[in-house]
């Protein structure tokens, strides 16, 4: 069943890498729906560190919508459109990339958590 979890925590970072950030949004969504019913079998442990993953994620996809509905706020005329294009395009591959690569890091911390001997 882990396996499972990280296909989905994988194709969650690819999509968070490639920037579609609403369908992220939707897989997040969806993988913590079904974390909380009673459909997985994880451990509680791995449960809770799979479920900080997608939050994490979801929150932060949320946080850059955010940051882009505040930025279409400062519009003033046509002349600005072509400068909040351009933000926009920088913003959105550095915020895409520093999602995927936290949920990257986070999910290979789940991974070797799973495979350290017990002391």
């Amino acid at each position: 069943m882990q396996v499972v979890w990280f296909v989905i925590s994988a194709v969650f970072i690819k999509v968070s890498f490639l920037g579609l950030g609403l369908l992220a949004i939707f897989i997040a969504t969806i993988a913590l729906g079904v974390l909380s019913s009673r459909l997985n079998y994880l451990n509680p442990e791995q449960k809770n560190q799979f479920s900080r993953l997608f939050k994490t994620g979801l929150i932060l996809h949320f946080c850059v919508y955010f940051g882009l509905i505040l930025k279409l706020t400062f519009i003033d005329g046509w002349q600005d459109v072509a400068t909040f294009f351009v933000g926009h395009l920088v913003m959105h591959h550095i915020m895409s990339s520093l999602i995927g690569a936290i949920a990257l890091i986070m999910a290979i911390r789940i991974f070797n958590q799973r495979h350290t001997p017990s002391l």
